[in-house]
């Protein structure tokens, strides 16, 4: 069997199961990790559970309340009735991608997370959580991924935990070099060409982006001489958008643009040109891409909703001590113009999350 990804990683033969709840910051990060295992079958199953749903107060998106039922028979140890549950709340199109023998069983989120201990006791395979449950212990899992802001508040089960510096994501040599050879073919670009990269995330209950904050960006990256590789996410607000939307058709600079959903997307290869990567606070899952492509990464601060210190904060302090990135505060974003010019004297370390949490896993669960 080989890795899908063509990644190195550890070798270690297995059947891996991937599970997918249509959010890619969760995909990304199992993923990532399941495809470092080389010598390694991943398959991965779209989860969609039926029944009603609820919202949560200044969350996007909606919840599926079985999701907590299960995590109810999770917690009493009720295996065969969960799992019965399970698949009757599945999507019936989708039900028999769960079913087959698997070695790991690795998710991302708490939605997914009983789905996952579910699935992994019913085969007796290895449970592999990414990022912290809310309501079960992780004791269940085999294994847990969890951001190093949240390991101080872990007090049990620290001989499953592997705290990770920024999160596991799906780039690897390989994907990056393809990634930039396309984009690089569809612009016509030189090899020797010079390209920024901006990356920009969107609001939540935290951060709230404003076009006066977005366009004090555009106006320093248009005055230095690199070409502008520039891409936002789906919760990238309308008008933050039509700023740059506007900036990328009126200037010269823009040697390339996308706003999700795009038909094709070249994400990887706007990581993979870049020199210097411009990064906004909000997203960790792009902070850590960019850092993992090897790009001189400036994390940009991004307004809030109430002044107040973050659980991200500690992870983003961590990655500018380590030599991984630098932080401009929204309140000094005047200064990036002369921030961008610095950091390409600036010799900056690389992550490899995912690489090193699959390999941390497997030693785990060798001995189970």
């Amino acid at each position: 069997m080989t890795n899908a990804a063509g990644a190195p990683g550890p070798t270690f033969e297995m059947r891996i199961l991937v599970l997918d709840d249509g959010i890619r910051g969760n995909f990304v990060q199992a993923a990532g990790i399941a495809y470092s295992f080389s010598g390694a079958e991943v398959c991965v199953a779209k989860i969609r559970l039926r029944g009603p749903c609820y919202v949560l107060p200044g969350r996007a998106g909606r919840y599926e309340a079985v999701a907590k039922i299960l995590a109810f028979f999770c917690v009493l140890r009720m295996w065969r009735l969960g799992y019965g549950i399970l698949r009757f709340a599945l999507d019936a199109a989708r039900s028999g991608q769960i079913e087959g023998r698997w070695d790991v069983v690795i998710s991302a989120g708490s939605r997914l997370a009983p789905v996952n201990l579910l699935i992994a006791r019913r085969g007796d395979a290895a449970g592999v959580t990414v990022m912290t449950p809310s309501l079960l212990p992780l004791h269940l899992f085999d294994a847990a991924v969890i951001p190093r802001h949240d390991a101080p508040r872990v007090t049990r089960s620290k001989d499953r935990i592997i705290v990770t510096r920024g999160a596991p994501n799906m780039l690897n040599p390989g994907t990056l070099a393809r990634g930039g050879q396309r984009l690089r073919e569809r612009l016509g670009a030189e090899e020797n060409a010079v390209f920024l990269g901006l990356l920009v995330g969107g609001n939540d209950q935290n951060y709230v982006m404003t076009r006066e904050w977005i366009s004090s960006i555009l106006d320093a990256v248009s005055k230095g001489d690199a070409g502008v590789l520039m891409t936002s996410s789906r919760r990238t607000p309308p008008e933050v958008i039509g700023t740059m939307q506007r900036f990328a058709s009126g200037s010269g600079r823009v040697a390339y643009a996308e706003f999700p959903p795009a038909d094709v997307s070249h994400y990887p290869g706007i990581l993979a040109l870049s020199s210097v990567a411009l990064v906004t606070e909000d997203s960790i899952n792009m902070v850590s891409e960019a850092i993992t492509a090897g790009a001189a990464t400036v994390i940009l601060g991004v307004p809030r909703r109430r002044r107040k210190r973050l659980v991200f904060d500690a992870t983003i302090r961590e990655l500018v001590e380590g030599g991984y990135a630098v932080f401009v505060p929204a309140e000094r974003i005047s200064d990036l113009s002369e921030t961008i010019r610095e950091v390409k004297k600036v010799n900056f370390r690389r992550l490899d999350e995912a690489r090193r949490c699959a390999k941390m896993i497997s030693e785990k669960i060798r001995t189970r």
